[in-house]
This record gives C-alpha cells, sequence and structure tokens, in this order.
C-alpha cells in the first residue's frame, strides 16, 4: 500500500509520547510535517524526527497539496476550529478525543468533513489497546452469556505526572475526569453493549478548588437494559510520594465475568500488573498483559488502510465522538448540580 503521508497538529504531550512516535515508526505511514505554537519544541523535534517542514501555524500545514491526512493532538478548545480547517483544506483527520468542547460543535464537525468527502476518526484508543478487542470477540462469542454489568473504574492522579500546568488545564478548559478520561468509558459501553444510552445519574465530588469535580460516579442503563458504572477519579494518591493507578474494566454475564485490572504504582519494589481474567462456564483464567498501554501504532495504520479503502475500519467515527461526548456532558452536568 502506498504510504499515507500524514501532518500533525498540536505537539504537546499526548502527541510526544503517542502520535508522533506511532506516526515515525508505522509502514503505512508518512510524517512530512508537524505544527506546534512552541517555536523551540519545533525546532526539537525537527531534529529528532528529521523533519523538512515545521509550522507554528497549522494552517501553513493544511495548504500543502502533498499532505493526505493530520492528527490533531492540540488542547480541546481547538479541536472544533483545527478539524473545520481540516474540511476545508480537504484533509483527513485523526482527532484526540473528547471530539469537541460541545455536542453542538462536534455535530459540525461531522457534517463538514462529510461534506468534504474525508474521513473523521477520534481516537477512543481502547477499542484497539489490548485487553479490549479481545474483550469484544469473545463478548460478541456469548463467552459470558448475555451482558447484564459493565463496571469501568479509573482512579489515579491524573495528568499531573506530565506537570501542574497540564493538570489545571484538563481540570479546566479540559473538563476534568469524567469528561477527558471518562469519555473512553462512555464509548466502550456503547462499543461492547451495541446500544445506546437510555439514562445517566451521576455525583461528584469536589477536592481542589478547580471548577470541575475531581472525582465522579456515574450510573447509567443502555437501551437494552444493561446497567453501567463508570467512575474516573484523580485525587487518588495525589498528595502523597507514591503513586499508585487503579485502573479496571469488569463485563458481567448471565454465564460468566470477563475482566481487565491495570494496577501501576511507583513504590520502591512493587510490581505494576496488567492482568485480563475470563470466568466462564467453559474455563477460569487470568492471564498477565505484557503489550503497550496504548495502541497509537495500531491506529494509525487502520486509519491508513481507512484512507485508501474510502471508509473507516476498526475505528471510531466522529459519530461516535459525538455520542460519548453527550454522555460524558450529562454526567458531568449533573456531576457539579447543574
Amino acid at each position: 500500500m502506498e504510504k499515507v503521508r500524514f501532518g500533525m497538529i498540536g505537539c504537546g504531550t499526548v502527541a510526544c509520547y503517542g502520535h508522533l512516535p506511532a506516526l515515525t515508526s508505522t509502514p503505512e505511514v508518512e510524517l512530512v510535517a508537524v505544527s506546534d505554537l512552541n517555536e523551540a519544541r519545533l525546532a526539537e523535534l525537527k531534529e529528532k524526527y528529521n523533519l523538512g517542514a515545521t509550522y507554528p501555524d497549522y494552517h501553513d500545514l493544511l495548504a500543502r497539496d502533498d499532505i493526505e491526512a493530520v492528527g490533531i493532538a492540540t488542547p480541546l478548545d481547538q479541536h472544533y476550529p483545527v478539524v473545520m480547517d481540516a474540511a476545508k483544506y480537504g484533509k483527513h483527520a485523526f482527532c484526540e478525543k473528547p471530539i469537541a468542547e460541545t455536542v453542538e460543535q462536534g455535530r459540525e464537525m461531522v457534517t463538514a468533513m462529510k461534506q468534504a468527502g474525508k474521513l473523521l476518526a477520534i481516537d477512543f484508543e481502547k477499542r484497539n489497546s489490548v485487553p479490549y478487542p479481545k474483550m469484544k470477540e469473545l463478548l460478541d462469542k456469548g463467552a459470558i452469556g448475555e451482558l447484564k454489568v459493565m463496571r469501568f473504574i479509573g482512579n489515579w492522579q491524573g495528568g499531573r505526572w506530565a506537570s501542574a500546568e497540564r493538570y489545571r488545564m484538563l481540570m479546566t478548559e479540559g473538563l476534568g475526569s469524567i469528561v477527558d478520561c471518562g469519555i473512553h468509558d462512555f464509548d466502550l459501553a456503547r462499543w461492547f453493549s451495541g446500544s445506546e444510552f437510555a439514562e445517566i445519574s451521576s455525583k461528584g465530588i469536589y477536592v481542589e478548588d478547580y471548577p470541575n469535580p475531581d472525582h465522579v460516579m456515574a450510573t447509567c442503563k443502555m437501551k437494552n437494559g444493561v446497567l453501567v458504572l463508570i467512575e474516573a477519579g484523580w485525587a487518588y494518591t495525589h498528595t502523597t510520594p507514591c503513586h499508585e493507578a487503579n485502573l479496571r474494566a469488569d463485563l458481567i454475564g448471565t454465564d460468566g465475568v470477563m475482566g481487565y485490572a491495570d494496577w501501576q504504582t511507583n513504590i520502591e519494589g512493587e510490581e505494576t500488573r496488567k492482568e485480563f481474567s475470563l470466568y466462564s462456564k467453559d474455563e477460569c483464567y487470568r492471564e498477565k498483559i505484557t503489550a503497550p498501554g496504548k495502541a497509537f501504532g495500531r491506529m494509525y495504520s487502520l486509519f491508513a488502510q481507512s484512507i485508501r479503502a474510502g471508509k473507516l475500519i476498526g475505528l471510531p467515527s466522529g459519530d461516535d465522538g459525538v455520542k460519548a461526548l453527550e454522555a460524558a456532558l450529562e454526567a458531568l452536568r449533573q456531576a457539579k448540580g447543574d
């Protein structure tokens, strides 16, 4: 397959640990140019990845005829204008989650890309990250019978690991834990159940002085009757010298249970563990997971294949992004008591 030539817009934390390494190591794609407001960062990236061009103004990148598609990892408030401009310039777009700040913006983005005849995919990376594809396959084969309950738990210190400034941004413009991280689980709830949300009820707690709650619990019901718990908290060991992440996903059916546990710590001598488990009528087992956590390479490979095929293959669409955002924003609204 002829390589798809990409530009990257927004070269901050997520781009540097995920998008850029994938764009420079995935056989089906070629990174041509990058854009970021930070010119010192651009200079570093130009040297690191041997790039021919970098642009402080992303419009200059979009204007290049030899770039077919763009990855977008700007702050949330820039997703809407960048995707709308990508549509105007006729570029396919792989956009970070959440798709936009509002459902209305998200719908406009979807419409604009469809009218331009270009593909829009959203970075709900869990759909392609181990062990979620396996869980989906087993679920669809009936390994645990009829799905009845889903439980998603995400307790950790949040974006503080990168910097205090990044964490402040995620808790303000980023809309906090239930939107920035929890939106993955609202997407998984739709993906696993094959249904839409019928009811959403949530409560939130303010631990620090931010406009959005630090810890939110949402209980939901899907239209097909599946019960869902989504818990997203960033005030978890955040004031302690050693940090822990307690991340879980459990699918409970009429004939069994399957789950994913990700327990991370920086306590000296303690081991970080990732584990998949299945308890079904036919077999019961646990297995350690050693695969990388986020499948950026897999997603860019699929996006390149999608562009050549003219339709999305194995990736969440803009419509998926809008529906997950709608659910996450409703949970946030209730958690804030609005």
